[in-house]
Order: structure tokens, then C-alpha cells, then sequence
């Protein structure tokens, strides 16, 4: 489960960078923005790589990512070390196709619930689709992110034009409050950086966003580095054959507390290597 938060949380910060593109308008933001609408038109490949605190495992994930302008429709493939997940998102449902090592499972739910599953609160006032979509064309989000980008700081590299810029929560206190994010939900949050390299074919090569936590009384700062690749080519994702197969995901809660065995006679839920 530690690692599908990891897994989750790479998404976040993509999420994260790609709205920051399409928010803004100054200088800096429309080269952004340019580079990540190429960069995204067609799908897009890249390795991402997670890094804790010291003495911790580098978790390396392969993502592969197509979706539409407005996110109605997302394709999405993550591997690790043999473990995947692939997602299919249509008419605001995800499909989840799980493969762990030591579990192997394919559930559908709505986003509320996929958030639940990674701990996020889904109460009924948590944001909705509709809500993370409204972003895009919301002026005073707009100001905020050219806020944040004009403090950008700009470099240029054999790789091409690297934009550094820092955050805290304070620099998104608008999205945070149109998403009805709680103060105790930022509460271990202190700080943040990214750093976005756009080449010079206008393709985004890299990004580096990392993020400082506190917990205990000790700074927990985690890494998430995504280098994308084959730029300009649509990677091969297609919607499952099979999504008559998926269980809701509120059947999760049999697999943990009793009930109903959702494995009998049914090959989308394997858990036969738990036993060895």
C-alpha cells in the first residue's frame, strides 16, 4: 500500500505541473504551457523516480499517459519491478487494473473513492471532478500561478531552458480553498520546489518537484524526479475488453474485514501468493 501512495503522489505532482501550465499567461507561463500542451498532445512516456529520506528505497516507476484536454478521458500504464497498475478513466469512473506481486486485483470507482483508498478524506464537501476541472478557467487561480511563475528564475543548459521556481502553501491558498483543502490536511507541509526543462524542440524533458514535510518534529523531504520520453510519440494505450469484470471498489472492504470472498471463482482477484 506504501507504494501506491508513491505511485499516487508521482500523479499528484504530474497533475500538479500540468496545471500549472495551463493556468498561466505571463512570459515564462506561456513557454511552459506551449511546452507541456506539445508535450501531452499526443500522449507521453517517462520514468519517474521517488526519493525519500536518506537510506530509503528509490522507488523507479515507468509511466505511460494519454488523455484528452479536458482529463473526461484518461489512459494511464505504471510498472515497477514487475508490479503495474493500468487506469482507464471514462465518464468520471476509474477503472484500476492491479497487479502487486502478492496481489493482483481489478476494482472501479469514482474519484472520491480512489482517494480513500490513499487516505485522502472523502467527505461529502471533498473536492469533485467538476471542481479540479473549474481550475483551468478560474481567473483568480490564473493570478495565483503567474504569481508563482513570475518568481520563477530561468537557466540555460546543454538540455535546454530549466525553470526553478519555490512554493509553499501560501502560493496556492486560492486553489486550496476552492478545493476545500483543511488546515489539518497541511499541516506537516512546509515547502516545495520545482524545477521544469524544457528542451529545445519545445518538448518539456524533465521535471523535479520536491516537497519538505514535517513529522515528529523531524524534515521529511521527498523527491519526485520525471524524465519523459520518446517526446512527440503516442505511446500504445487502449481501453480495457473487460470492464464488466471490475468490481466497485466498496467491495474492497470484504477483503479486509471479512465477508464475502471476493477471489472464489474469479480470476480479477488473486491472492493465492499471500499464503507463500
Amino acid at each position: 500500500m506504501k507504494n501506491i501512495k508513491s505511485i499516487v503522489g508521482v500523479l499528484l505532482v504530474i497533475c500538479m505541473v500540468f496545471a500549472i501550465a495551463s493556468c498561466a499567461s505571463k512570459t515564462n507561463s506561456q513557454i511552459i504551457r506551449a511546452a507541456f500542451d506539445k508535450t501531452r498532445a499526443n500522449g507521453f512516456a517517462a520514468d519517474a523516480k521517488v526519493n525519500g529520506n536518506a537510506g530509503e528505497e528509490t522507488m523507479e516507476v515507468t509511466l505511460k499517459v494519454r488523455s484528452d484536454k479536458d482529463l473526461k478521458t484518461v489512459f494511464l500504464e505504471m510498472s515497477e519491478n514487475g508490479s503495474g497498475i493500468n487506469m482507464y478513466l471514462a465518464d468520471d469512473v476509474a477503472y484500476v487494473d492491479m497487479n502487486l506481486g502478492i496481489m493482483a486485483m481489478k476494482i472501479k470507482t469514482d474519484l472520491k473513492d480512489a482517494a480513500s483508498m490513499v487516505g485522502v478524506d472523502a467527505a461529502e464537501d471533498a473536492p469533485s471532478v467538476a471542481d479540479f476541472r473549474a481550475l483551468e478557467n478560474d481567473e483568480a487561480v490564473n493570478k495565483e500561478i503567474d504569481a508563482l511563475l513570475d518568481k520563477a528564475t530561468v537557466e540555460d543548459t546543454a538540455d535546454g531552458k530549466v525553470y526553478s521556481v519555490d512554493f509553499t502553501a501560501d502560493s496556492f491558498k486560492t486553489i486550496i480553498e476552492k478545493l476545500k483543502i483543511s488546515e489539518d490536511q497541511l499541516k506537516s507541509f512546509k515547502k516545495g520546489s520545482a524545477k521544469i526543462t524544457v528542451d529545445k524542440s519545445g518538448y518539456v524533458s524533465k521535471a523535479i518537484v520536491t516537497i519538505e514535510s514535517e513529522a515528529e518534529g523531524v524534515t521529511v523531504p521527498v523527491t519526485f524526479d520525471v524524465t519523459f520520453k520518446d517526446l512527440g510519440k503516442a505511446p500504445d494505450l487502449t481501453a480495457p475488453s473487460d470492464l464488466d469484470q471490475y468490481k466497485d471498489a466498496s467491495e474492497l472492504s470484504n477483503m479486509f474485514g471479512g465477508g464475502e470472498d471476493l477471489t472464489e471463482g474469479d480470476d480479477s482477484m488473486d491472492f493465492s501468493d499471500l499464503s507463500e
